[in-house]
């Protein structure tokens, strides 16, 4: 109506109370205009996907044509895009950032960023955590300050995205539980990352037959430990004397060959204990 929207709230409260506009409307009057290019994944502001293709003529994705963009910095759950008259709504894709306010998941990939600069790409849990981290110290600071400014130009976000979001991927979480150095990865300090499902049974399977072998080594050795003295039979070992007795007991005097049991293996060999395990 040509109006701030304070002026025109004021105005029509004058003939009784009046409902306040939903969320979409109050977006189309007062958000942050952006232009963003459309492509198959629909658009992106900040690496984050808005919309998909079906929602959009063919011909329009194909071209790539330039949406006009209305943004509400308090709330990513959805965005409004304009085009030839036609308004359509922009669901945001990440679920798990969808309430988080531009200036947190800002403050967040800026961290993440900063400390692991080589890194393209987040799951969008991790992402989330992190700036799950920045909403309780913007809580905190409210309890102590007061609210916070939301005031963001379009040159500031325009900035930020070529600084910190050029090929920046926000993916999907997949369907496994995050591995346990979590606190470590979002300090930046060295860790194993986030492991697919594949990788962590590959990971589990090694380590089962590793315990398995360690298990049998133990286990050769308890009975190595625990077999009786005279059983095993050495050079001077008792085994080895009476092998030689039972040769002078029938009487030969060629160099027989003594066999006895100890611990599953067998003595073989010349008598006075010249034999050797095999």
């Amino acid at each position: 109506m040509g109006k701030r929207p304070v002026d025109q709230w004021n105005d029509a409260m004058k003939y009784g109370a009046v409902a306040a506009p939903s969320v979409r409307v109050r977006r189309g009057a007062t958000g942050l205009m952006l232009s963003r290019k459309l492509t198959k994944e629909g658009v992106r502001i900040l690496g984050v996907p808005f919309g998909q293709q079906s929602q959009f003529p063919k011909k329009l994705w194909e071209a790539g044509v330039d949406l006009e963009i209305r943004l509400d910095p308090t709330d990513m759950r959805e965005v409004t895009a304009l085009h030839e008259g036609k308004i359509y709504y922009l669901e945001n894709q990440r679920p798990d950032l969808a309430h988080h306010s531009v200036r947190t998941l800002m403050a967040a990939i800026e961290k993440m960023r900063a400390t692991k600069p080589q890194d393209k790409k987040f799951y969008e849990f991790v992402l989330a955590k992190h700036a799950d981290w920045f909403d309780g110290k913007i809580q905190s600071g409210i309890e102590a300050h007061g609210l916070p400014s939301t005031e963001l130009k379009e040159e500031t976000l325009e900035w930020f995205e070529n600084s910190h979001c050029v090929h920046l991927q926000i993916e999907k979480n997949p369907d496994e539980m995050i591995s346990a150095d979590m606190d470590a990865l979002l300090s930046g300090e060295p860790g194993r990352g986030i492991y697919t499902p594949k990788m962590i049974e590959e990971e589990r399977l090694s380590r089962v037959e590793k315990d398995a072998s360690e298990s049998m080594e133990e286990a050769a050795e308890a009975c190595a430990a625990t077999a009786p003295a005279d059983d095993i039979s050495g050079p001077s070992g008792a085994g080895s004397d009476r092998v030689a007795q039972q040769s002078v007991d029938t009487g030969t005097n060629k160099k027989s060959k003594g066999k006895t049991k100890a611990s599953g293996k067998t003595f073989s060999g010349a008598p006075k204990g010249k034999g050797s395990f095999k």
